[in-house]
């Protein structure tokens, strides 16, 4: 009965509360078989749970579905016109490290495992804790909070590559430290904790593994992440968030499809960097793709340097100055392979996407990206994608 009434405190007046567990009193287990449930009962636990409701902290700035409390917070909605929301903003933006991460503002870093995810952010700590230069941008000296997954020797040894382990300004919590509090705990004291000792950025490590996600491309999983990180935009505060990749390589390149999960993490950040191997595990050159609401698309060639006099080399050149490297041109070779084996599939008529599956091996949305791609195969919405032969027409050239 009090689990009971303290839900329904959550999403209803008290009084409709007090009529549905009314008529379900009876069906509700006893903890003492010799002592029924009363309409008194009823009252004292629900008098008790509305008072806790009221009591606690709302974690994500937003109250619980409840018509009560709606009604309460209604006249709480801040509108602003345009012009007055223009003058509130500042001339410029205030960035911690320029064109990457501004303060009260969302950045994710993609990459797949164990390729260098940390080691950009860590690094990226070094510079801003003193202000140097970080691959070439600007930084604004502040302290940082780390939240990582990562733990001892693990830990101890990353730290020391990125010349972390006498800083007095970077503030540390473990997973380990933080076992059995949930997501919606731990962000609002770390924000907390930021504001307290004037941190100006967060840094996850890594999102996936500490978010505690049941089903990563489920929307609503997501939106259950991201609601409580707003706390950090409204205390001025960045958070940097390290993200796992999709395991194909077609996607990987995309910044828009590049993080595993559902895409409302990417479409809610604010910078997005996508951090990739072009010659793979072989040196140390990556290439860091950066694009958002904030700055243009560029991309950021990078050297990790071990040992590391300067940990990570970089520069930076425009998107379509990118250089062919040899992984791109095996890329582009696989592209052609696939290309080949659905043209062969669909020699012999129409076939669906879990046809052509079952007969190259690919899986359907590498098939789907392909097809779609392809100028002579087209969908049916009765028969699944043909191959359009070439057609002689009317006038010069070909007709598809």
């Amino acid at each position: 009965l009090t689990r009971l009434a303290y839900y329904l405190a959550g999403k209803v007046p008290q009084d409709i509360a007090h009529e549905i567990l009314s008529l379900w009193l009876e069906r509700v287990p006893l903890g003492r078989p010799g002592e029924p449930w009363t309409s008194k009962h009823i009252e004292t636990r629900l008098d008790s749970a509305y008072r806790k409701r009221e009591s606690e902290p709302e974690p994500c700035g937003h109250s619980a579905p409840g018509v009560k409390r709606a009604a309460k917070e209604e006249d709480e909605l801040r509108f602003i016109t345009g012009a007055a929301f223009m003058a509130e903003q500042p001339v410029e933006v205030d960035w911690i490290v320029d064109q990457l991460v501004s303060a009260g503002e969302w950045t994710e870093v993609i990459g797949l495992m164990k390729s260098g995810k940390s080691t950009i952010g860590y690094w990226m700590i070094h510079a801003i804790l003193p202000e140097h230069p970080f691959l070439g941008y600007r930084t604004k000296k502040a302290p940082v909070l780390l939240y990582t997954e990562q733990d001892r020797n693990s830990l101890r040894v990353t730290m020391e590559r990125a010349e972390l382990l006498s800083e007095p300004d970077l503030t540390i919590l473990t997973r380990a430290r933080a076992r059995g509090k949930g997501w919606d705990f731990v962000i609002p004291k770390l924000v907390e904790k930021a504001v307290a000792i004037g941190a100006k950025l967060i840094v996850i490590d890594t999102l996936n593994g500490l978010a505690g996600l049941v089903d990563s491309n489920e929307e609503r999983e997501a939106q259950r992440v991201l609601d409580p990180c707003f706390l950090a935009k409204d205390a001025g505060v960045a958070i940097l968030f390290l993200r796992h990749a999709r395991k194909s390589v077609d996607q990987v390149m995309v910044l828009g499809l590049a993080g595993r999960g559902s895409g409302q993490f990417t479409g809610a950040m604010d910078t997005v960097g996508v951090l990739w191997a072009p010659n793979g595990d072989a040196d140390g050159y990556r290439e860091l793709a950066v694009g958002g609401r904030l700055t243009d698309h560029e991309t950021i060639c990078l050297e990790y340097v071990r040992p590391n006099p300067g940990g990570i080399a970089g520069h930076h050149e425009r998107t379509a100055e990118r250089p062919e490297t040899p992984h791109k041109k095996k890329v582009a070779a696989a592209k052609d392979d696939r290309c080949k084996l659905i043209r062969a599939a669909l020699a012999g008529g129409p076939m669906s996407t879990k046809a052509i599956s079952r007969a190259t091996k690919l899986d359907p949305k590498t098939i789907t990206a392909r097809c779609a791609g392809m100028a002579d195969v087209e969908w049916l919405e009765e028969g699944g994608w043909r191959l359009c032969l070439p057609q002689k027409g009317a006038g010069d050239g070909v007709e598809s």
